[in-house]
């Protein structure tokens, strides 16, 4: 009967904080995605968004359980990048991976999604989307019921529309 009760509740103690670590990392994308689609066309949109997902995740996650966050151009029928994936886009992307002795995301060289590259006239059809993915690891506690895992979520959202006095077509 001990290892029975043993087994439950460190079974449910490992599902709880699974299921914290895992609502942390797609509230974190949540957030950048929502902030990021009223940033269209602003300069240093990126860095916002960057902020955001920090706010959200430092102070409720471990070290080791952030390790990535890419910003892209997403594709509205697919929620993917145009250009490769997530972790590898080429164009149209800002990536970083996190720093546990900073507490910060750093950011990885290669592409970016320029604001002036971005499409914000308002029309449905017309709009750029915006991706934010968000990738952490859980390390299981006790292993009774899940082991170590990778979370990965994302959150698309199309860039809200630019003043119609504002240049809001791309600039290529």
């Amino acid at each position: 009967m001990v290892p029975l009760l043993f087994f439950l509740f460190f079974g449910m103690v490992e599902f709880g904080l699974y299921w914290q670590a895992d609502h942390k990392i797609n509230e974190s994308a949540r957030a950048g995605a929502r902030l990021g689609a009223t940033l269209a066309r602003e300069l240093d949109y990126q860095e916002t968004i960057v902020e955001a997902v920090e706010d959200t995740v430092s102070n409720a996650l471990a070290n080791g359980q952030i390790s990535y966050l890419t910003i892209y151009r997403a594709d509205p029928a697919t929620g993917d990048p145009y250009d490769g994936t997530v972790l590898n886009c080429t164009i149209n992307c800002y990536r970083y991976s996190w720093n546990d002795n900073t507490g910060s995301f750093d950011p990885v060289d290669g592409p970016e999604w320029l604001p002036t590259d971005q499409s914000a006239c308002g029309e449905v059809g017309h709009n750029d989307y915006l991706g934010v993915y968000v990738e952490g690891n859980y390390v299981a506690l006790t292993g009774v019921i899940l082991g170590n895992r990778t979370i990965r979520e994302s959150s698309i959202i199309r860039l809200e529309p630019v003043p119609l006095s504002n240049t809001c077509e791309p600039s290529s």
